[in-house]
């Protein structure tokens, strides 16, 4: 799924005498890939291209444009069932760094999150038998997950998950001091809650507390276990301002010693906290696709501008953009009156 456009104002084929034709690799395999059109030009078949884009990269006067769009392609990672969500690709944590995961709502980030936490296993679209850990090496061989893998099979690597939905820690009738107590696994369940400004509530029972209160106790939770990776879930949500940077100060700390992967719709909290970003994109509740690992910055503004330049894909039609002017700068805007008060007196 792909589209293939050709300038015909900066097409000159006389001179470069048809380099698209002789570059594109559909072509040396006899097929008719790119072929002369009956006036002259270069016809591109949307149909048989690769996508590989050697064609565009070799035009001397950058006449064509080829865009892969977002679709299904080879084995999924993981498929619940028949007729049912699939994902492609994995998230790869790294060694001592943030790996931040961003993405539109139901594109399977918690689904990614939950393969690398072992809670769900790779079957590569055999979703009726459950693969052995052999099959699974088979597929992923050569991938740079394949060792994270094969860790996670031996239990020689340990896991801490934050989950999304923390309204589940309201069930429990503990306090917040005990809940804590019993999942701190280093000694530094006093630490924790200071830095998290959880010092005033531990002697609260966990219903008691407000959405943000319950989202720190988890983190707090999950960072007080002793584990090589830890996995967070939309840690922001419920928090404000100043506690999403307590937050991401503290998972920046976290990194300094373990692998760390975030999944955060808050693009300003992301852009500090994380070391990498991967980007999903595809359809919502239908597939979703994982990118290459790429560096903050880059991946968030591809992810904002709706095409991944090294998979060359576009995701969305159009980009996201901020507007960025001061109060200063847009004084002189005109336009409908949302709200106005009285004088003042």
């Amino acid at each position: 799924m792909r589209i293939a456009v050709l300038d015909r104002g900066k097409c000159k084929f006389g001179t470069c005498g048809y380099a698209c034709i002789k570059v594109c690799p559909g072509v040396k395999m006899r097929e008719e890939t790119i072929v002369r059109g009956a006036d002259g030009y270069p016809v591109i078949s949307e149909e048989l291209c690769s996508g590989c884009g050697l064609c565009a990269k070799k035009c001397p006067f950058g006449a064509i444009k080829i865009v892969n769009l977002p679709g299904e392609s080879g084995k999924p990672f993981f498929q619940y069932g028949p007729n049912t969500f699939r994902l492609y690709g994995c998230l790869l944590p790294k060694e001592k760094s943030v790996v931040g995961v961003v993405g539109v709502n139901a594109i399977g980030k918690t689904t990614a999150l939950e393969i690398l936490r072992g809670a769900l296993r790779p079957n590569f679209g055999g979703y009726a038998e459950k693969p052995s850990w052999d099959e699974i090496r088979n597929e992923v061989r050569g991938q740079e997950i394949v060792n994270y893998l094969r860790a996670l099979e031996e239990k020689k690597f340990r896991v801490a998950h934050k989950m999304q939905y923390v309204e589940e820690l309201a069930r429990s009738r503990k306090k917040l001091g005990e809940a804590l107590e019993e999942c701190d696994e280093r000694g530094a369940a006093g630490k924790i809650a200071e830095e998290l400004e959880l010092t005033n509530s531990l002697s609260r029972k966990l219903p008691e507390l407000s959405g943000g209160e319950l989202q720190r106790a988890a983190i707090a939770c999950t960072m007080l276990r002793d584990a090589d990776a830890y996995f967070f879930d939309e840690p922001s949500s419920y928090l404000d301002v100043r506690q999403r940077l307590l937050v991401a100060k503290r998972i920046r700390a976290l990194a300094e010693e373990k692998s760390v992967v975030v999944v955060e719709h808050d693009l300003a909290v992301l852009d500090y906290m994380s070391d990498y970003v991967q980007v999903l994109y595809g359809v919502r509740g239908v597939y979703g696709k994982i990118s290459a690992l790429k560096g903050t910055r880059v991946g968030i503004n591809e992810f904002l501008d709706g095409y991944l330049r090294d998979e060359n894909v576009r995701f969305r039609d159009y980009a996201i953009k901020f507007d960025v002017k001061g109060a200063a700068a847009s004084a002189g805007r005109t336009g409908a009156v949302a709200l106005s008060y009285n004088d003042l007196r």
